[in-house]
């Protein structure tokens, strides 16, 4: 037991070690003295270690008789320690601009050719050595502002499948001052968890979850899986918002503009709400809320949320909280409820609940977590779905990114690594350019007013 105890003490200082040496590679004498991590070295790489060479060789493009099978080279460039994404074959501006000409032939490429993921087997070779996964794949290391050094964020990502595809989120939501929990569908295989084990083993403020569990639609276990990050986010003592997230999901704001955008939430949460299109038969085989001394409004909702660390605090330690967690798990679809009934009572004194009508809509009360498509929801304001329709949820495309560009809400769902992969490709390259400007001009280009206008703000406990 001594042995064990002594070998995983071991290996956990290796990795702490093993991170801040990449650091260390990046820092200025000025940056040491002032604490501040910089990555802005415009030194490149002289030589590549046979990791990566093999790396390399693994993602070169495969000539088919028909097709091209396209794979991530996931060699990174940079500029200013930021990560230059630029996608061959198509022109990003233009989809983004909503060309025809662009769009045209961004969907000619992807007729000629078959996406294939980057195998979790790459990722766990790759962070062998975590000095090599750092040059490879160029994490941000370095806040534009003392202000968004002081502003952590917890994240957790809830993911069962395509790795590249969540370690892509993972880059672009990364900073070392936040927090991030990582929870890994148990039915998923070894593989996949192995290949998410050895990405968190690189970065010291990233983990997997204490406990996996397997996760189904429409049980407790969604729920359940994002109850057990919160838990293990909560014990890091200094972020001040939570944003919970899926595997197949993108940042629509930089960090930067996370920052800006929940301080001017002003201890407020954003959460979905509807008493209107309530589902009342989900919760129909329950005894009534009145036999628990609840005197509550339900709501309808969904488990994307934003949320200050004091909501955390009331979802994972109150008498309330418990008693409710405890009769939702008897309901239908439990996590389109407990959240968002949490937060539209009030009278509850849950921090930061809203105290209007609890009736989302684009103009008044929006729901500005996600950017997320549902059949038949007329409330979404920019057009038809032109993607693809998955289980009622829109799968977004290269057609749909031109919203994108001037949205307001802070994450997307759903993009499919295996569908209209430029629709990634480019909504990243967009991202990283954006980020870099904030390095160049130290400030966000929102309308931060925007945010700061609705009555979720300005009402609430």
């Amino acid at each position: 037991m001594a042995v064990a105890y002594f070998r995983g003490n071991l290996i956990y200082i290796v990795c702490w070690a093993a991170f801040f040496i990449t650091i260390m590679m990046y820092l200025t004498d000025e940056d040491i003295d002032t604490g501040i991590i910089n990555s802005d070295s415009n030194a490149t790489l002289n030589g590549q270690s046979e990791i990566s060479r093999m790396f390399k060789q693994h993602i070169v493009c495969e000539k088919g008789i028909n097709l091209t099978v396209i794979t991530l080279n996931l060699t990174s460039q940079h500029e200013k320690g930021i990560p230059v994404s630029k996608v061959p074959d198509v022109s990003c501006p233009g989809i983004l601009q909503n060309n025809k000409d662009a769009i045209q032939q961004a969907i000619d490429e992807l007729n000629a050719t078959v996406k294939v993921g980057v195998a979790p087997t790459v990722y766990k070779n790759l962070t062998n050595s975590c000095i090599e996964f750092h040059q490879t794949r160029r994490y941000i290391m370095k806040p534009t502002s003392k202000l968004e050094f002081d502003f952590p964020i917890a994240f957790d990502i809830i993911m069962y499948k395509d790795i590249e595809q969540m370690e892509r989120l993972l880059r672009a939501i990364y900073r070392p001052w936040n927090y991030y929990c990582i929870h890994v569908d148990q039915k998923s295989g070894s593989e996949l968890f192995e290949g998410v084990q050895g990405i968190a083993s690189c970065l010291p403020n990233v983990e997997t979850a204490s406990t996996r569990i397997g996760v189904r639609w429409g049980a407790f276990s969604v729920l359940n899986a994002n109850l057990i990050c919160m838990r293990d986010l909560f014990k890091k003592k200094k972020w001040k918002y939570y944003i919970n997230l899926t595997g197949q999901e993108f940042p629509m704001r930089t960090n930067l503009e996370l920052v800006h955008i929940l301080k001017a939430f002003n201890g407020s949460n954003n959460m979905k709400g509807t008493v209107e299109k309530a589902v009342s038969r989900r919760w129909g085989r329950q005894a009534g809320l009145e036999k628990l001394q609840l005197n509550m409004t339900m709501t309808k909702g969904e488990v994307h949320i934003v949320a200050t660390r004091n909501f955390v605090d009331f979802v994972l330690h109150s008498n309330i909280s418990k008693i409710f967690l405890e009769w939702v798990k008897g309901t239908a679809i439990p996590d389109e409820t407990f959240f968002t009934a949490l937060n539209h009572n009030p009278q509850l004194g849950v921090p930061g609940a809203y105290k209007g009508i609890p009736e989302t809509n684009f103009h008044s009360y929006p729901f500005l977590a996600r950017w997320k498509h549902w059949a038949n929801r007329h409330w979404y304001p920019n057009g038809p779905c032109n993607g693809k329709w998955n289980k009622a949820i829109c799968i977004m495309g290269i057609r749909d990114l031109h919203y994108m560009a001037t949205d307001p809400h802070l994450f997307v769902n759903k993009l499919h690594l295996s569908f209209q992969h430029f629709a990634l490709d480019c909504l990243e390259q967009h991202y990283f350019q954006r980020v870099l400007r904030e390095y160049e001009t130290k400030r966000p280009a929102i309308n931060i007013s925007y945010y700061e206008q609705f009555a979720f703000v300005k009402n609430h406990v």
